[in-house]
């Protein structure tokens, strides 16, 4: 990489950071609805792709279980980087602290406004939106693995925070919190 491109770079991170602060600023001083914002800019990789960045302000109506949520308009959000246990659903078996972890990602967004940060990939196979999602100043997908209720499971290219879930998952497993203690022979092979 030469001198030139890493300026250019860093010029253009830099320039991505104080757009993001100021939309910040100006959405905490205004109560009016924030309209999606959509920021383009060159990847860090070496194949200089263009990837688009864009948040959402949405409101959630339904808490499907405790990595996917329904927004208003019908559309479901599959947390980005994490994977929470299945509940039981159309035949399948309940996996241990299933029903645990949908009531703690209920508690922590149903009904409420939560802010929806696109990585690199807009959906997944099964049509819902990837996303990492915030209430406030809350990460919502950390918050779910620090506390023990989610594995991490970052998958590419969506990987901007894969090594954070993989901290706050190792926090989780040395406190012995959630799924860590309630389960210890179903997730000790897989994380």
């Amino acid at each position: 990489m030469t001198r030139t491109s890493l300026n250019r770079r860093i010029l253009l991170i830099t320039a991505i950071i104080l757009v993001l602060l100021v939309t910040y600023v100006v959405t905490k001083k205004t109560s009016a609805p924030v309209r999606p914002i959509e920021l383009t800019h060159e990847a860090t990789s070496s194949s200089n792709t263009a990837v688009t960045t864009k948040e959402e302000i949405v409101r959630v109506t339904s808490v499907i279980d405790g990595d996917t949520i329904e927004i208003e308009g019908g559309r479901r959000v599959r947390y980005i980087g994490i994977n929470t246990p299945e509940i039981a659903h159309s035949g399948t078996k309940e996996e241990c602290f299933g029903s645990a972890a949908r009531d703690e990602n209920s508690s922590l967004v149903n009904g409420k406004t939560v802010r929806l940060v696109r990585d690199v990939s807009d959906t997944d196979t099964y049509g819902r939106l990837l996303r990492y999602v915030y209430v406030g100043d809350e990460f919502v997908n950390e918050t779910l693995m620090r506390r023990g209720f989610a594995r991490a499971e970052p998958v590419k290219p969506d990987t901007l925070f894969a090594s954070q879930f993989f901290s706050a998952q190792t926090e989780a497993k040395q406190e012995n919190r959630g799924l860590w203690r309630a389960c210890k022979s179903s997730v000790d092979t897989r994380g």
